[in-house]
């Protein structure tokens, strides 16, 4: 007698929907500024009292919003890995980053660029200081402990981990010198995809003095990149 195959549970079945409706490459935009106005970016968040990174967050998350049918209106949830090579002990030739802060960014109407800056940049204090890294290794390790296939590894992905705006920002790479038989000239990334549904990651690494971004996504939002230099822009201009 033929059996019949058992029937996914509702969420494996969305999941193998996703990857099938995925089977496209996905889509990559690239944006590179100036060492001049990056070096003035630097300095502008450094009067804000904020950083780069702070900055670079509020841009994306200000024209990811205004790229969303319903942006303007919800939280959009923004996962920024951590540089964690000062906690780590480790020199800048190395890319440490093995966290990531999920942060739920509420649609505040009032709120300034310079102060949603200012923000993010206060909720990274939790998790990129020693004791929140090693808190948040040892969740993952206990769960991880008691995964027992692929769909519970997901089931503990899907909440934690799902993100719309992604931000990978490997920050500054040292230069290499004229005399160098090879020159480091320009750096793109980094670039991953989780698979969260409608996800756009910005991956951002400055090379020479000039910040690169680049713009992975399956289902890309129009002109992010270009959003978020007109941001950046604004920010720096206002007195």
């Amino acid at each position: 007698m033929a059996s019949h195959p058992k029937a996914l549970p509702p969420i494996a079945a969305k999941r193998i929907n996703f990857v099938q409706n995925y089977v496209e490459p996905f889509s990559i935009h690239s944006l590179r500024f100036d060492a001049t106005f990056t070096s003035r970016l630097r300095e502008r968040a450094r009067v804000k009292q904020t950083t780069l990174h702070g900055a670079l967050c509020s841009a994306v998350i200000h024209a990811a919003r205004m790229r969303l049918s319903s942006g303007k209106q919800e939280t959009i949830r923004l996962l920024s890995a951590i540089n964690a090579r000062e906690q780590c002990g480790v020199s800048n030739t190395s890319s440490m980053c093995i966290g990531a802060a999920i942060i739920p960014v509420a649609a505040e109407p009032g709120l300034d660029l310079w102060s949603l800056a200012r923000y993010l940049k206060a909720e990274h204090a939790g998790p990129t200081s020693r004791a929140g890294l090693t808190s948040a290794l040892q969740m993952i390790s206990d769960a991880v402990a008691n995964m027992s296939d692929i769909e519970s590894a997901l089931d503990f992905i899907d909440p934690v981990f799902a993100y719309q705006v992604g931000i990978s920002n490997i920050g500054e790479v040292p230069g290499t010198s004229r005399d160098s038989e090879v020159r480091l000239t320009s750096m793109w990334g980094p670039a991953w995809l989780l698979g969260c549904d409608g996800e756009q990651l910005i991956g951002a690494v400055t090379v020479n003095g000039r910040l690169h971004l680049l713009h992975t996504a399956y289902t890309p939002l129009p002109n992010l990149l270009e959003g978020t230099r007109a941001a950046l822009i604004s920010m720096c201009d206002e007195g």
